[in-house]
């Protein structure tokens, strides 16, 4: 399942208007350049008094992909595409086909302020990000072994970097051409023993073993004290994974936040099996019913996330790397009682219990549904339920190279703190398009922020970027310190 589209690029431009005033009348002229002497001096014809005016405008630059029946489609003519900023339909000043240059009259975009890396020809930056902290056994070695499959058709001039986040995001190959580079990052990874996704997988079966009992729980006299219980241990369970998962959404966002200060097209491909939104929400409705109070919600992290992707051109091509015949064999396993895993994600027994009551089906459909956002949201991919995905990711980076681009003017700054809303539609039939959805300015302090983000994750890259020191006098009460601004 494919759904595409590539980065917009957005820049604030001041266009000078020049208003002509020409002053005809000598004796005016005379008497404004009189010089001390009392003569007058004869008029310079070759000055031009005038007043100069300024007006902010936004330049909205936005790539999407077209397709049909699966298919890319390149020969879409610029009278075909609508644009919509805002709601409201707008001219498009520029429209090039996949594999053209700009046309003539296409308007100019400055490059970041203070580009992290100096751009090397015109290929793309791919930041593979593997989530250690959410694969589960049999789905890690299905993703890592996609990015194997990956590395060795990267077109040339395209730049890789290896990113994985198990409770940090730490870069095992910072951006690199050299595939040989990635393969020996990849390799390290793949050698990890006990992957942090494994850990948690394993907790969590150890939970429902404690919450798991026999039915007849009900029928006893102290069945109070026991659900009491229950609903207590699921709580600080749910408790636990909003503090992780928000963590983790914290990791991403610093990750996009260090991509976003690389100049040209930027490309985060995210292999996870995903979250979910209201974590622990599955086993909440399976142990205490739909009825109980809902858990906290990731959600202003995840929207916080899409606006830095959004306003630094960044697409996520998002992979939920649980295969078909994979799923159903864990789904059956947990089933039957609560099984764990080992590292190569083969189940054995756990307690003797009775059949699990959570249903691994909506599980995984609540678990795929930020991944799918992120995709879609952004204008990218969203891969699933497939057990190629290394041909899957190949086709998915491939189609994404087939892009349009259409340009705007559009009247005033950007709001400030707001968003436009972006809609690309085409009136041919039987065509989908797929761009991001929305863009909002960057500020100062973001800017700034970036630039150090980047420099943190990639230790090669070169930047200037302020730094505040400040000393403060020690004293017996406070000890000396030196923060950081």
């Amino acid at each position: 399942m494919y759904e595409s589209a590539v980065p917009s690029r957005v820049s604030v431009r001041r266009v000078s208007v020049l208003l002509a005033l020409l002053f005809a009348l000598p004796a005016l002229a005379a008497a404004v350049s009189a010089t001390s002497s009392g003569a007058a001096a004869p008029p310079d014809r070759n000055t031009v008094p005038a007043v100069s005016s300024s007006a902010a405008v936004t330049a909205l630059d936005l790539d999407f992909v077209a397709t049909k029946n699966g298919e890319p489609v390149i020969d879409l003519r610029r009278e075909e595409i609508v644009l919509e900023v805002n709601g409201k339909k707008v001219a498009i000043d520029f429209f090039s086909r996949p594999g053209e240059s700009s046309p003539a009259n296409a308007v100019e975009t400055p490059e970041p302020a203070r580009p992290i890396v100096e751009a090397k020809g015109a290929g793309r930056d791919l930041l593979v990000f593997v989530d250690e902290l959410h694969l589960q056994p049999a789905d890690r070695k299905r993703a890592l072994a996609a990015v194997r499959s990956l590395v060795s058709r990267v077109p040339p001039g395209d730049r890789l970097s290896l990113v994985v986040c198990a409770e940090a995001a730490r870069t095992i190959v910072p951006f690199t051409s050299d595939p040989a580079e990635v393969l020996a990052g990849l390799a390290e990874v793949e050698a990890r023993p006990d992957p942090a996704g494994l850990r948690w997988y394993n907790r969590e079966r150890s939970v429902q073993a404690d919450l798991q009992g026999d039915k007849s729980i009900y029928l006893r006299p102290d069945a109070g004290r026991v659900l009491a219980q229950r609903r207590a241990t699921l709580m600080a369970w749910t408790s636990e994974l909003f503090a992780r998962d928000e963590a983790f959404l914290q990791e991403l966002s610093r990750t996009v936040s260090a991509v976003a200060s690389r100049p040209g097209g930027k490309v985060l491909l995210f292999l996870s099996s995903g979250f979910e939104l209201l974590p622990g929400d599955t086993l909440r409705k399976s142990y205490l019913g739909s009825s109980d109070s809902l858990p906290p919600s990731l959600l202003p992290g995840m929207q916080d996330l899409l606006r830095k992707a959004n306003q630094s051109g960044i697409t996520f091509h998002a992979v939920h790397a649980s295969g078909l015949e994979a799923r159903a064999e864990v789904d059956a396993t947990i089933r039957g009682s609560v099984g764990f895993v080992d590292k190569d994600g083969n189940a054995f027994s756990g307690p003797a219990l009775s059949a699990s009551p959570v249903d691994e089906i909506a599980r995984t459909a609540g678990a795929r549904q930020p991944l799918a956002t992120l995709a879609v949201e952004t204008g990218g991919f969203f891969v699933g339920n497939r057990n190629d995905l290394g041909s899957a990711v190949e086709t998915t980076l491939e189609m994404a190279r087939k892009s349009y681009s259409v340009g705007v003017t559009l009247p005033g700054a950007p709001p400030a703190g707001g968003s436009f809303s972006v809609k690309v539609s085409v009136k041919r039939p039987g065509v989908n398009v797929f761009a991001r959805r929305s863009w909002s300015a960057r500020t100062a302090d973001e800017l700034a922020k970036d630039r150090v983000e980047a420099a943190l994750l990639d230790p090669r890259a070169a930047s200037d970027f302020d730094v505040k020191l400040g000393v403060e006098e020690a004293s017996a009460e406070k000890p000396r310190e030196v923060p950081f601004a």
